[in-house]
């Protein structure tokens, strides 16, 4: 089903379609607009730009859906904790080994980071920032290997 209609789609002249009145009867309704002018344009965390009423919408979905997100107490310990591994594991196989290898070594870990995340956000529901040891991981292997 379309999730927006168009304020001239309702407030036509020769009346509601028939269309128009299906997609709103029985529906919970929220109006408001989306052009950028009006200033109710606002940033998701995804970096997407949305209109308001429809981040409202959203809210009301996770409602009555009975899914929330979540991100667990511990979520900021693994993190650190994964960073700090990472980077541990980073310095040691760039000593140890070649650089190539130890680049490869962390492409794969950086990969492995981000499917275990999307999996927690899509089977579980929660969320983890994979992007904090990834980053710091590159850094300590490009400060490593100079």
């Amino acid at each position: 089903a379309e999730r927006y209609v168009s304020a001239k789609d309702v407030l036509a002249p020769d009346g509601v379609s028939p269309e128009t009145r299906a997609a709103i009867e029985g529906s919970i309704v929220f109006v408001g607009t989306s052009a950028a002018g009006l200033q109710d344009i606002r940033v998701t965390a995804l970096g997407e730009n949305v209109p308001g009423v429809s981040i409202h919408a959203q809210i009301v979905e996770q409602v009555l859906s009975g899914h929330y997100l979540s991100r667990p107490d511990w979520a900021n310990g693994l993190e650190i904790a994964s960073i700090a591994t990472l980077g541990s594991l980073l310095v040691a196989l760039t000593i140890f080994v070649s650089p190539a290898i130890a680049l490869a070594c962390g492409l794969a870990i950086t990969g492995l980071a981000l499917v275990a995340s999307w999996l927690a956000f899509s089977l579980a529901g929660q969320l983890f920032d994979p992007f904090a040891p990834i980053v710091m991981g590159t850094i300590t292997h490009f400060a490593t290997t100079s």
